[in-house]
């Protein structure tokens, strides 16, 4: 959504659409763990998301 003019926002929130801006330029940039940490995706987490097919 950066590259989103304002203009066009704004258009769609007037005409009644909810529009939430996302600022992502940073996205996994403020933290370094070594390889494997943190293990989120580890069997048995609870905050692990997986996509299962039907």
């Amino acid at each position: 959504m950066l590259l989103w003019q304002d203009s066009f926002r704004e258009r769609l929130a007037a005409g009644g659409r909810y529009v939430i801006h996302f600022d992502n330029r940073d996205v996994g940039r403020t933290t370094c763990c070594p390889p494997g940490e943190p293990n989120y995706d580890r069997p048995g987490n609870p905050r692990t998301h997986r996509l299962t097919s039907g």
